[in-house]
């Protein structure tokens, strides 16, 4: 990884600390596809986004996932590998951006969430309520100004960009089979890339952070010179520093 990418990485974790899990998506974004845009990044679909994602895992920490759950039966501790292949999902033959339902004699125009949509909609005042987000997702959706939807109609927009999301961007809803060793309860869990991901980030943050402090204490040199390093040439310059 070249010093650029690690500044960048530490930039996005610090962007990023307080931030909600649709912002920091985006931020994970600009690294995974830095030659895109940031309006090209606003616009990606959520799955699209999600596939950079995996291929971003993949080259930082490579093809597999630890992934740690806990029965809901028994609450037992489950760790598995999940291999990034598994979680993969083709994109549809047939690739579609903009719908329209109709709700009694109204014609709904709208259109997939995006990776911009999920940062909005953290910054966003939803007050943590989880239909409260789904019902502002669904009219920022709407690609025509719809303030004066019936509780009926919202709920129907809803419902088809869920179906929408489902058909045309499959990649943006993946669940994980899991079972109890313990008690053989069977479950499903979602996977969240972008949890899962920044989760890994602050370990590997924290990694780059100590070895700028050791080699900073140790030789005077600045963070740039040091991020400027390879990973090996760093760890071996601490290893000749010594405990």
């Amino acid at each position: 990884m070249s010093g650029d990418s690690t500044a960048a990485i530490l930039q996005a974790w610090e962007d990023g600390r307080d931030a909600s899990p649709g912002e920091q998506g985006l931020l994970l974004l600009g690294i995974a596809r830095p030659e895109l845009p940031a309006a090209a990044r606003a616009v990606t679909r959520v799955g699209q986004r999600d596939a950079a994602l995996l291929d971003l895992f993949e080259r930082l920490f490579g093809a597999t996932a630890p992934a740690v759950a806990h029965c809901p039966r028994c609450t037992q501790p489950l760790q598995a590998d999940v291999p990034l292949a598994a979680i993969r999902v083709p994109a549809p033959a047939a690739e579609r951006d903009h719908f329209s339902l109709t709700v009694g004699d109204r014609t709904i125009a709208y259109r997939l969430p995006t990776a911009g949509d999920l940062a909005a909609l953290g910054a966003a005042a939803t007050d943590g309520n989880a239909a409260t987000a789904t019902s502002w997702l669904a009219r920022r959706c709407a690609l025509s100004e719809q303030t004066d939807l019936s509780k009926d109609a919202l709920t129907a927009l809803e419902a088809a960009i869920d179906e929408a999301v489902t058909a045309h961007d499959p990649q943006a809803e993946i669940t994980l089979a899991l079972d109890c060793p313990a008690c053989g309860f069977h479950w499903s869990a979602p996977f969240d890339i972008v949890d899962f991901l920044w989760r890994r980030f602050e370990g590997f943050v924290a990694d780059i952070l100590r070895e700028v402090h050791v080699l900073a204490s140790s030789y005077g040199w600045s963070e740039r010179d040091i991020l400027a390093l390879s990973p090996a040439r760093r760890r071996r310059y601490i290893e000749l520093i010594g405990p």
